[in-house]
């Protein structure tokens, strides 16, 4: 998203409309350039991804070598005094030894990270995405071996469950596949071609275009594209988080 010229216009434009909060999803990268006009524009909060703080294995995963630019995206957002998260998607055998050096940096910080569950989407959509899984409860046995855990009750419709550790840091798992969150699931969707999805696992949204061009009224969109959730678990797409939004 912050290679749209007009992003800080939209997000002020977004808040003019009475949107009370509005949170982007970035890799951080080119944040220290233009988070004081995002701080202008009204801007929430920030969830940053970042899959490793060891530079070769951030380097291997996202194909570029730009550790350092995430970090002071990190450091600017902090700065500009805008509410700061942190992602990390755990992949078995490939950034799992990241874990708890993830943790530390983000205590380090004073910031939540948030571990993420592999999901069966987009490229890996109907491959063995689990050789790379790593369950919530993997997760947890890394972080056990150093820290005492202390679950927090999980707010209804939720995506992440939390933990706080025994020096009062917290940190969150969204465990999409292994403690699914379908049956209160309250998401939607919406993508840059205006195109609404009720639920990850239907890849086939509404077009909100052309449903106003063909007179269909907004309420019918919205109930259409609700009874999409499933009423258990995510049954995998072939969608794109890249192309639809974290």
């Amino acid at each position: 998203p912050t290679l749209f010229k007009k992003l800080p216009e939209l997000i002020y434009l977004l808040k003019e409309l009475g949107i009370p909060k509005v949170h982007l999803t970035t890799n951080g990268t080119m944040l220290p350039d233009m988070i004081a006009d995002l701080k202008k524009s009204g801007l929430d909060s920030i969830n940053i991804s970042i899959d490793a703080i060891n530079a070769s294995i951030f380097s291997s995963i996202s194909q570029r070598p730009m550790l350092n630019k995430t970090l002071e995206g990190i450091d600017a957002a902090i700065s500009a005094g805008i509410f700061v998260k942190l992602n990390c998607i755990v992949l078995k055998g490939i950034n799992d030894s990241q874990i708890v050096p993830l943790l530390e940096f983000s205590k380090e910080k004073n910031l939540i990270i948030r571990f993420l569950e592999l999901m069966e989407m987009g490229p890996l959509f109907g491959k063995n995405h689990l050789s790379q899984f790593m369950s919530a409860k993997e997760i947890l046995s890394k972080i056990e071996q150093k820290y005492e855990l202390f679950e927090i009750p999980r707010r209804r419709s939720a995506t992440a469950n939390y933990w706080k550790t025994n020096q009062g840091h917290q940190f969150g798992i969204i465990a999409n596949y292994s403690h699914p969150f379908c049956s209160d699931c309250n998401r939607l969707r919406l993508d840059h071609t205006g195109t609404l999805y009720g639920c990850l696992s239907n890849p086939g949204g509404t077009s909100l275009p052309k449903a106003i061009d063909n007179g269909i009224d907004l309420a019918e969109v919205l109930s259409t594209e609700l009874g999409k959730k499933q009423a258990t678990q995510f049954q995998g797409s072939p969608l794109s988080m890249m192309a639809i939004g974290g």
